[in-house]
């Protein structure tokens, strides 16, 4: 194998590897995709087995092309994983919103009068049907309203 047989493996191998990184649809296939190029068995690591074979001057050329692919391979790999993971949180917020402005009615009303109160309800409705009025006011006459407003005296 040749310097440039090296190179334009390791420049096939990136291009086909950033290109279909670009177009997988989850995160899985995409680690998938990167394992297969930057992995034991993948045309990168073949590319750089073959270092050892080519002339001695042709080895810095031959790898420094195979290392700008795997950094290549490596960038598309860094964007890709950033844009699906964004979209996966997405999707899985969505998932996950709650609504929290839904009312949920209520089959039950909540609590009852008191039984005083219930009694007192009762006695109104039986004196208002005998022709009386309810008259609201205060529940407890104050020293002032009964005695010194009247000009009472205290003795």
């Amino acid at each position: 194998m040749t310097e440039s047989d090296s190179i334009k493996a390791a420049e096939s191998a990136a291009n086909d590897a950033a290109n279909a990184i670009a177009a997988a649809p989850t995160l899985a296939e995409m680690k998938v995709i990167e394992a297969s190029v930057l992995g034991k068995d993948g045309p990168l690591t073949a590319a750089k087995k073959t270092l050892g074979s080519l002339e001695p001057q042709d080895r810095k050329a031959a790898g420094q092309a195979i290392n700008s692919a795997k950094q290549l391979v490596e960038a598309a790999v860094a964007e890709r994983e950033a844009v699906l993971a964004a979209a996966e949180r997405a999707v899985q917020l969505e998932a996950e919103r709650m609504d929290l402005t839904e009312v949920v009615p209520s089959t039950q009303p909540i609590g009852h009068a008191h039984i005083v109160t219930q009694a007192w309800d009762v006695l109104e409705d039986v004196f208002v049907g005998m022709g009386f009025r309810v008259a609201e006011g205060p529940h407890v006459e104050t020293d002032w309203h009964n005695f010194d407003a009247l000009n009472i005296p205290p003795e």
